[in-house]
């Protein structure tokens, strides 16, 4: 898919020769994409997802039902640029500005590029989504119990969550560090801090449910080892993003100049669908 199989034959006499190539054209190269440094120690899975399957992320998604999803790093750190230990497996790509380092038990199914040419990653801010001026924009304090967005809402400061976020079709704004300490994120809308971003808890996995995290700083992701945590959407900083007992559903981009990524038990399925979040006539959100 989104490829070109290119083909060519020669003859000189009785002297034959056939040269194939495979030339991938996607629409958005990679499903983990990152200007410093990525590492696993075991666990990370790295796919697409096919056109039109119906999938439920409280289980992996059938191998049948996987594409090729590409990995890239344009960190100059030498070997370190991608480090992969344990059991991983890339069903694309995996490309890098400098080199990798790759243990046996680690699959690539496509191939090894080191040395690349950097890519360009999409570059935005927390700022470029502040609703100040929104009609209708509430503002949100820290508090107990679970906190429902509608609309356009916007925390003047640091913001706990003691009890995870339902989005109601809403755009959360937090002018500062977003801490969810359990509960996770569902619902449909958008997470952005001009700060980090820290999510703990599995929230819930419903085919509609689908939000962007946008961060300046750092998002941190946790599940639990007894039960992966679930998430549809895009997931965007600026700073370091980890995961951990993780089941993704969307693209990953840690575009900071120096963003590192880091996963543990991780399964990220690119879903280019899941880029743009459509909230309602009001809200909508979409990364360039």
């Amino acid at each position: 898919g989104e490829s070109f199989h290119l083909v060519a034959k020669g003859k000189v006499k009785n002297s034959f020769c056939t040269v194939e190539a495979i030339i991938t054209v996607p629409k958005f190269p990679f499903s983990v994409a990152a200007e410093g440094q990525i590492k696993s120690t075991g666990g990370l899975v790295v796919a697409s997802v096919r056109s039109n399957v119906q999938y439920d992320l409280n289980y992996p998604i059938h191998e049948d039902d996987l594409q090729p999803g590409h990995l890239v790093s344009n960190s100059k750190a030498g070997d370190s640029a991608v480090v992969l230990s344990g059991e991983n497996k890339i069903y694309g790509d995996l490309q890098s500005s400098s080199g990798v380092t790759i243990e046996n038990d680690t699959s690539v199914l496509g191939e090894i590029r080191t040395d690349a040419q950097k890519e360009v990653l999409p570059q935005t801010r927390a700022s470029d989504y502040d609703p100040e001026g929104k009609p209708g924009m509430q503002t949100v304090n820290s508090g107990a119990g679970k906190l429902e967005i509608q609309g356009y809402n916007k925390s003047y400061g640091d913001l706990t969550v003691d009890n995870g976020v339902y989005l109601d079709g809403g755009v959360l704004y937090v002018d500062g560090d977003l801490t969810v300490s359990a509960g996770g994120v569902s619902g449909r809308g958008a997470l952005v801090s001009t700060g980090n971003i820290t999510i703990f808890g599995d929230g819930e996995a419903k085919s509609d449910n689908q939000a962007a995290i946008v961060a300046d700083g750092n998002i941190s992701l946790q599940g639990s080892s007894a039960e992966k945590a679930s998430f549809a959407g895009l997931i965007y900083t600026r700073g370091n993003l980890k995961a951990e007992y993780l089941r993704l559903a969307g693209v990953f981009v840690a575009a900071g100049d120096s963003s590192d990524v880091e996963f543990k038990d991780t399964e990220v399925y690119e879903d280019v669908s899941k880029a743009v979040i459509d909230i309602d006539s009001q809200v909508s959100f979409e990364i360039p």
